[in-house]
């Protein structure tokens, strides 16, 4: 195509020229004859035919390249309507497109050109009909030429409306084709989704056929199902007539349980009567045993008496004798206290169990010789009247027996007061009592109460107690030691505070009120004595020995104390008790020095606030109700596992204390034998 263009835009310019050359009849000469001019003018027709047939040629081709032109626009228009081509591809286009705009346009100008070279020629063969008017031959053809013009316009006028129609239908179809294109990818969707739904359907076909062979299958195991449960529902029926009769059983245990509970508890209450009966027997016998040999001293001592009496009476004067008859006829005669009870049993009493800082079962037994001189009592505690000491008594028996019997003499004689009396043997009340029940276990008990036959009665505290006899140390004899320190007169302390608990009396321990103020006044100093032993430590010597008190699994008692309301009566409530077992024992953040040891407690009752976690951290198993941390030093008492009685945590540090510093002094006391 733009060779065509090229050898048409080369070849029209030529034939222009050509034209140009023949229509200058002012150049040519106007010599030659007039057979020459119709030469000429033959030839210059000829020549103009085949212009105009090159004319035509021109416009037959101009034709094509408007067709060529349109079909390139239809190109165009399908190639920016087409969704598929890339972008290179629309630019390539494009150019292409505008380059043949520019042709269109340049061959636009030349077709004006054309136009007006036609313009041009017109005018000239108007001009030359004019000078030509008597060639008629010219003229037809000249008109024939117009005609062919005319038609050859009215031709390209009808082809440009059939082109203008045709783009307009073009345009149509373009905008049916879009149309269409959406339809057809909205029929593309369904389609797909409709084979998704048939795959769908199909699946769900295959499935109810599936399930539809297996419906009489589930009916069989139905009927199966429905079998066993009856077979489960009489087994139910039985069992529940089982379970029923269990319960009923369980009922019966649980009420023969009970009764063996309580004969069990009456079966250790008189175990324990029993054990204590038997102690009051050993002790017994122990005391008839030194009775006896006192009474085997005394009468060798009143032979010897009476061989000093014979004597005397030949030598003495009769006052002198007189006085020794009336001695000799009140010691012949038996005091009324040995036919007494030695053991004096408290009917208050039901239970042989000790108060709580008791040793379980102690008796105290008063085995001295009651005088109103302190100078002329007789202790059979100290040898050769100790029966702990038996097996010094055969050794020494002479040597005792010489010196006692002077010694009693002497006492006889000097004594102006003794009014024949002879010594008593009495014991004193037994201080153990039973609590109302247990739910008065956290009373904190002082220490053992003496209670003489005018009603009155006074406690005393006690650190610690140190057993001297041979009988068991549930039995044993109490003796108040005290100790502040390791130092060298921590023995004399210890003496004079037993001298203190057992003090010399006179006649008899129903004497007068002083004794008993003497005990109330011992009491008062000995709580003093333990308030300023427990003030002088501090809260970390506090922690150390509760920890050393203080075991895992040890049931405590916590009296907390409760404040007094801001407004109103400020009368204080009373304080909660908590009871527990210890389930935790150390710092609850080990990592700070300054820590308090604490205890964690799992309570008998659900008044508790955490279970078991401190700080995320674990630190016990209990349930979230009963679990409770407490400071160590909040402990009021700790329970005594073989009296069954809590002990306050007070008393148990005092003795800590004492056997601590006793142990200390101990290794101290051997060296220096």
């Amino acid at each position: 195509m733009d060779e065509e263009s090229k050898h048409r835009n080369d070849s029209f310019p030529m034939s222009m020229d050509l034209l140009a050359e023949h229509l200058k009849p002012e150049e040519r000469d106007e010599s030659g004859s007039e057979s020459d001019m119709m030469d000429k003018w033959e030839k210059e027709k000829q020549e103009l035919k085949s212009k105009l047939g090159e004319l035509e040629e021109y416009k037959v081709k101009y034709e094509k390249e408007k067709e060529e032109k349109k079909s390139l626009q239809v190109q165009l228009t399908q190639v920016t309507a087409s969704q598929g081509d890339s972008t290179k591809k629309l630019l390539y286009m494009t150019e292409i497109v505008e380059k043949l705009r520019q042709e269109n346009k340049k061959k636009s100008d030349q077709i004006e050109k054309y136009q007006r070279d036609i313009s041009h020629m017109e005018d000239r063969i108007r001009n030359l009909e004019i000078r030509a008017s008597e060639v008629e031959k010219a003229e037809l053809i000249l008109e024939t030429t117009k005609q062919n013009l005319e038609s050859a316009n009215q031709q390209v006028r009808a082809r440009e409306s059939e082109i203008r129609r045709l783009t307009k239908e073009q345009e149509d179809l373009m905008r049916k084709l879009e149309g269409s294109a959406a339809k057809i990818a909205e029929l593309e969707e369904k389609t797909e989704d409709l084979k998704f739904q048939v795959r769908h359907e199909l699946m769900k076909n295959d499935g109810i056929e599936k399930n539809l062979e297996t419906i009489p299958r589930l009916k069989e195991t139905i009927e199966e199902k429905g079998k066993e449960l009856k077979d489960c529902q009489h087994q139910i029926e039985e069992k529940t007539a089982l379970l029923t009769a269990a319960r009923k059983a369980v009922r019966e245990y649980k009420d023969k349980l009970r009764d063996t509970d309580r004969h069990m508890t009456e079966n250790i209450s008189l175990r324990e009567e029993l054990e204590f009966a038997r102690c009051e027997v050993a002790t017994l016998k122990k005391l008839m045993m030194g009775k006896d040999y006192l009474v085997f001293q005394k009468s060798k001592a009143l032979d010897v008496a009476k061989d000093v009496i014979e004597v005397l009476n030949e030598t003495a004067d009769q006052d002198q004798a007189e006085r020794i008859r009336h001695l000799l006829e009140s010691n012949s005669r038996a005091p009324s206290s040995m036919n007494g009870s030695i053991y004096q049993y408290d009917p208050d009493r039901r239970s042989p169990s000790p108060s709580p800082g008791r040793s379980k079962g102690h008796v105290q037994i008063s085995s001295q010789l009651h005088y109103t001189s302190s100078s002329k009592d007789i202790d059979v505690n100290i040898p050769p009247y100790a029966l702990e000491n038996g097996h010094q008594v055969s050794d020494s028996h002479e040597h005792s027996h010489t010196t006692q019997k002077y010694v009693f003499l002497n006492k006889i004689l000097q004594d102006p007061q003794l009014d024949g009396k002879r010594p008593i043997y009495s014991r004193e009340k037994s201080a153990v009592k039973r609590t109302a029940s247990m739910k008065e276990t956290h009373k904190v008990y002082g220490g053992p109460e003496f209670q003489s036959k005018n009603g009155r009665s006074s406690r005393m505290s006690t650190y610690s107690f140190r057993s001297d006899s041979k009988v068991t140390s549930k039995y044993a004899k109490p003796q108040l030691e005290l100790n502040y320190g390791v130092s060298d007169k921590s023995s004399q302390q210890r003496q004079a505070h037993t001298d203190l608990m057992h003090p010399k009396r006179g006649h008899s321990l129903s004497g007068s009120d002083s004794d008993l103020s003497d005990i109330s006044d011992l009491s008062a100093n000995l709580a003093v004595e333990q308030e300023d032993v427990l003030s002088k430590l501090n809260a970390k010597e506090k922690d150390d020995i509760l920890s050393h008190i203080i075991n895992m699994g040890n049931r405590v008692l916590f009296n907390v104390p409760q404040k007094p309301p801001k407004y109103g009566k400020r009368k204080a409530p009373k304080p909660i008790i908590y009871t527990g077992i210890v389930k935790f024992l150390g710092r609850l953040d080990p990592d700070r020095s300054e820590s308090r040891v604490h205890l964690g407690v799992r309570l008998d009752e659900p008044v508790g606030d955490t279970d078991g976690r401190y700080k995320g951290k674990r630190l016990m198993y209990t349930p979230s109700d009963q679990g409770k941390f407490f400071r160590i030093t909040d402990v009021t008492s700790v329970m005594d596992v073989k009296t069954g009685r809590y002990v306050p945590v007070k008393k148990l540090m005092v003795k800590f204390i004492y056997k601590s510093s006793q142990s200390q002094a101990d290794p101290k006391h051997g060296g220096s034998q």
